[in-house]
């Protein structure tokens, strides 16, 4: 999901969503399970830490499909695969690049930025 669009339901969340409306939200920009967002409790937030402490779960359901948002929105933004997998708890990375697929705007770009530092050599067109 690309950020613009990841905004849009956010808004729509909050606007719309009711009591359920900041629980979207964070199922959305944290990639929590279901059975992990039910367990949630206010002490497992830590608001001055910006870290929400999860019970890891396996539980499946309709928020599955939205735990992923977060993983191309990590890396359309420059963080590090390892690191997103860490954030998603997967155990092995490959089960992350799965959802890390570029879309074609963030691929051009980081063609582009392999090409802005080169020098262009005597006679070469720029």
């Amino acid at each position: 999901m690309r950020n613009s669009h990841l905004r849009a339901v956010l808004d729509a969340a909050l606007e719309h969503g009711g009591p359920a409306g900041p629980l979207l939200c964070t199922a959305l920009l944290t990639g929590m399970r279901l059975g992990e967002l039910a367990a949630l409790q206010r002490d497992h937030v830590d608001v001055d830490a910006t870290k929400i402490h999860i019970r890891r779960s396996v539980s499946r359901g309709v928020v599955t499909s939205l735990r992923h948002s977060p993983g191309p929105a990590l890396a359309n933004a420059g963080v590090a695969p390892l690191h997103i997998q860490h954030l998603m708890g997967h155990s092995d990375l490959r089960t992350t690049q799965i959802y890390l697929q570029g879309d074609e705007r963030a691929l051009q770009q980081a063609v582009n930025r392999l090409g802005a530092g080169r020098q262009a050599k005597p006679g070469e067109a720029e």
